[in-house]
């Protein structure tokens, strides 16, 4: 833990791996570990299954896309791989061959068929953590699977609830309780697994304790090395989604971006994770909470608004701004945030990555408050983060991020093929032009930061006081272009580039939604 009021910036360096078999043509949308094996589970945007090689990055099996539907969903505990069918209402699940009983010599890394559970309402979202698959509905229906026994369970009717239909992006579910989240302002709901009964809102929540305490981690200069920085946070005013409406004032079912976009539990910290668009909101105590009447807390941290940076090509240039305002509502038109949850961290992509301790606390910064007080988590941000110029993304390996994994030693995510970008990758290494073949392939892989494998944390001072006086005078610089390009009776939208690349327009159109499984 990094004391109160010092320069010190304690920094986690993680070793790289990047899996590609396919080379330029590597296309990969969901992600799944199977530890057993040594392997990562994907899926295409093409469509398609495949078990990869954590180790050599070598393809061991594979499902051709032709045999699934484009950007299929992926599923995986103990061995059964479950994704949905080009029929709308079916699930495929296959079993792994070291866990079926006349198999004398599995081979490592297969799967074989297993079943076809047919569904008798369209699926709209799912998760499976064995023995049970949970689906919700496009017609306001929970469902349970019991995956061996190939039967539905279970049916919870979630018509009269905020969190219902086509309303739902997201679910997830423990021993007790299945959660709910979807893209209005208040559409968080927790059902009781047993009953079926709502055991909480986020609207009721806001209505009897009141708004949560909320955070925004503050700016830190941009170290020579790629790493996950540890930032301290600072209060902030509590954002309009969470705060309680008058009863006459209805946002359940408001249309417009998607609010929330994921929700997952963390059972060693006892905390419930949701990713909005914008930033992160923790129900710490939630089971001892809903089960004993324990006291709640909602705790809610906001992705930093603005992030400022030196251009890699100019670094005797003053500060930039990388993220402009508003820049969550644009990348949620194209793809939404990714979170990973569990053994007491959480991890998201959104424009940039952010990891969580959710059991370290952490002092609250004294740049920006009083300096008082401490917060019950650690937050740690990827120092790399998106350039925007113009409303266009340059080179950004995770700006697209479809998927996140987490296990006990690291983080898997998807994301694009820019080699300048890699972390020990020699760009001379790969054929002439790779680099311009995959941006026109919009070429995806499978990537991990294993902090197994890399350096021991370390604590580097910093001068914060000069670093705080450059960023006021960015700032300064931010407004005043600001209030020109305001009053500016023309706009400039040249396809200049300062990448040796074509950047990636955020105004072109985003995978249509047949195309794309809104559960992650």
């Amino acid at each position: 833990m990094i004391e109160p009021h010092t320069d010190k910036v304690r920094e986690l360096i993680p070793a790289t791996r990047y899996l590609r078999p396919a080379g330029s043509d590597e296309d990969v949308w969901r992600i799944k570990l199977d530890h057993a094996d040594r392997c990562v589970v994907v899926t295409g945007r093409r469509g398609g299954v495949r078990t990869i090689d954590v180790d050599t990055g070598e393809v061991l099996w594979s499902i051709p896309p032709s045999e699934t539907r484009r950007c299929p969903h992926l599923e995986w505990s103990h061995g059964y791989m479950i994704f949905d069918r080009v029929s709308m209402g079916h699930f495929e699940v296959w079993r792994n061959e070291r866990i079926i009983p006349d198999v004398a010599e599995p081979r490592r890394g297969f799967y074989r068929q297993y079943a076809i559970l047919e569904s008798p309402h369209p699926i709209l979202a799912y998760r499976f953590q064995y023995p049970t698959l949970l689906s919700a509905t496009a017609d306001d229906y929970v469902l349970f699977f019991d995956v061996p026994s190939r039967t539905l369970t279970q049916t919870i009717y979630i018509g009269d609830t905020a969190t219902r239909g086509v309303n739902i992006h997201y679910v997830d579910f423990d021993e007790h309780f299945v959660f709910l989240v979807g893209g209005s302002t208040y559409s968080i709901t927790i059902l009781h697994r047993a009953t079926g009964s709502v055991v909480w809102h986020l609207h009721d929540h806001l209505q009897r304790y009141g708004e949560p305490m909320c955070y925004i981690p503050e700016p830190l200069p941009t170290p020579a090395m790629p790493c996950f920085q540890q930032q301290h946070v600072y209060p902030m005013a509590t954002p309009y989604m969470l705060v309680a409406s008058p009863e006459d004032v209805v946002r359940e079912d408001s249309a417009g971006p998607s609010t929330w976009s994921a929700v997952h539990p963390d059972h060693e910290s006892d905390t419930l994770v949701m990713l909005s668009q914008e930033g992160l909101l923790l129900f710490r105590h939630y089971s001892a909470h809903l089960l004993h009447g324990a006291a709640p807390e909602l705790v809610y941290l906001e992705l930093p608004l603005q992030v400022y940076a030196r251009a890699e090509d100019r670094p005797e240039d003053p500060l930039e701004v990388r993220l402009p305002a508003h820049w969550g509502l644009l990348l949620e038109h194209f793809m939404p945030g990714q979170l990973a949850v569990g053994h007491g961290r959480a991890f998201m992509t959104h424009g940039m990555l952010m990891m969580l301790d959710l059991k370290s606390p952490s002092f609250v910064s004294a740049r920006y408050s009083d300096g008082q007080g401490m917060v019950p988590f650690s937050v740690y941000l990827w120092s790399d983060v998106m350039a925007l110029e113009r409303r266009r993304i340059h080179a950004f390996p995770y700006w697209s991020c479809s998927c996140v994994q987490m296990d006990l030693t690291g983080v898997y995510c998807v994301s694009t093929q820019v080699l300048r970008k890699e972390i020990g990758t020699d760009p001379a290494s790969f054929p002439p032009g790779y680099e311009l073949e995959c941006h026109i392939k919009n070429s995806t892989m499978t990537m991990a930061f294993r902090f197994d494998l890399g350096d021991e944390p370390r604590c580097r001072s910093v001068d914060l006081h000069s670093y705080d006086e450059v960023l006021r005078k960015a700032e300064e610089r931010e407004r005043i272009i600001q209030d020109m390009a305001s009053s500016s009776e023309s706009f400039d939208d040249d396809e200049e580039s300062v990448d040796d690349e074509e950047p990636v327009d955020l105004l072109q159109e985003p995978w249509s939604d047949s195309d794309v499984s809104l559960d992650g």
